[in-house]
């Protein structure tokens, strides 16, 4: 199944990217035509896929990532030369600029003083992390400022809409050194969805595969039981032609119960395997967040 929304996403993208290189200009440095982009974007992963972390592909990432860092660039230079980041918001509804306790929506969103923007202070253009929605609708990126000496002093977490005209960005939350947030990860449809699509896909594979192989391997004892009666009676009377087929029979049906008890296995084993590393991944990032962790600020180098 592939996304509905991946030609409206294309031609955003493209609207976006022409303002930056000419349309017939072919991939080279980081830069796409409109037509590869819509051909990336039109190949978004299928659905299972998306849900079990399969990211879009390298260019479709590429492109999204430029439209990205363009938006939060225009942001910063905005407010570093006085005038007004609006442009560089997608305002409706869901829009939201956050710092601590302050929280601006579509109706205050104007009011916005961001007290990283000051003289001395520097934008770091290429992202900390930065990911492409398997869906291909939103994005997620985190963005460093310095000081003058070149220290982190925040981390700037954005979300970006990819389907209006323009896309631009939806969130921007600033984040102090000592606060933590989720790091940048592969997501579906919302960011930090994917472990939960695979803890829900894997405990349905687990579940899907017990009965089965229980059934499987009782089948295969009940064919083997058959196979071994039915060969010892076809050993003790050779000329008999019905008891040679019945254990012919018998030893086919054992092997096909055999190979089917074993593919329930490898089913049960792989599903089990993928509900493992899923519990373990979570467990971590729980870890992490329980801990407090270290602000994506002072891990991630600029």
């Amino acid at each position: 199944m592939r996304f509905r929304h991946a030609a409206a996403i294309a031609a955003a993208l493209a609207v976006q990217l022409t303002c930056v290189v000419p349309a017939q200009a072919q991939y080279y440095g980081g830069y796409f035509s409109t037509l590869q982009l819509i051909n990336e974007l039109g190949n978004m992963p299928s659905d299972v896929a998306c849900q079990k972390g399969t990211p879009p592909s390298v260019n479709a990432v590429a492109a999204t990532r430029s439209v990205a860092m363009t938006q939060v660039r225009g942001y910063w230079d905005a407010l570093s030369s006085g005038g007004s980041p609006l442009g560089f918001f997608l305002i409706d509804k869901h829009v939201r600029w956050t710092f601590g306790t302050t929280v601006l929506d579509k109706k205050t969103l104007g009011s916005i003083k961001d007290p990283w923007v000051v003289a001395g202070s520097n934008l770091v253009t290429e992202p900390a992390g930065y990911a492409l929605a398997g869906d291909g609708l939103t994005a997620v990126g985190q963005w460093h400022v310095l000081d003058a000496s070149g220290q982190v002093v925040g981390t700037y977490h954005a979300t970006f809409n990819m389907t209006k005209q323009q896309p631009r960005i939806s969130t921007l939350q600033l984040i102090p050194p000592q606060s933590w947030v989720d790091p940048v990860a592969q997501y579906c449809h919302k960011p930090g969805d994917v472990n939960g699509y695979r803890l829900k896909l894997a405990r349905e594979g687990v579940a899907f595969a017990a009965p089965r192989l229980a059934a499987a391997r009782q089948d295969e004892n009940a064919a083997q039981v058959r196979a071994e009666k039915t060969t010892a009676a076809a050993a003790a009377a050779r000329g008999d032609a019905a008891k040679q087929e019945a254990a012919r029979k018998a030893n086919a049906d054992l092997a096909v119960a055999t190979n089917s008890a074993r593919a329930y296995q490898t089913m049960s084993d792989k599903s089990q395997s993928e509900l493992d590393a899923a519990l373990a991944d979570q467990a971590r990032l729980d870890a992490l967040r329980v801990a407090g962790g270290q602000a994506p600020a002072q891990t991630a180098k600029p």
